[in-house]
């Protein structure tokens, strides 16, 4: 088994033909750059349109009161004693 699969393994190391596997490589790494970044614009329209929606409400603040110091640490502690 492990001669049949050294055999097989060993071949891919020394390719035939390196256009098209070259070609492909480069396409693909295009690809998971596009995506990545067409993702990350998503994701910051995502956030500005939240924070669009949300800037019409005078009822609550934009900015949380807590902010300013330490809150998570602070309501962790809380929930630790709790």
């Amino acid at each position: 088994m492990q001669a049949i699969c050294r055999a097989k393994f060993n071949v891919a190391f020394y390719r035939r033909s390196v256009l098209v596997p070259n070609i492909a490589s480069v396409f693909f790494e295009c690809w998971n750059f596009s995506t990545a970044a067409l993702t990350i614009i998503k994701r910051i329209d995502i956030v500005v349109a939240t924070a669009f929606t949300g800037l019409g409400r005078i009822d609550i603040p934009f900015v949380h009161p807590d902010l300013g110091n330490d809150a998570v640490a602070d309501n962790f502690r809380r929930e630790v004693l709790v």
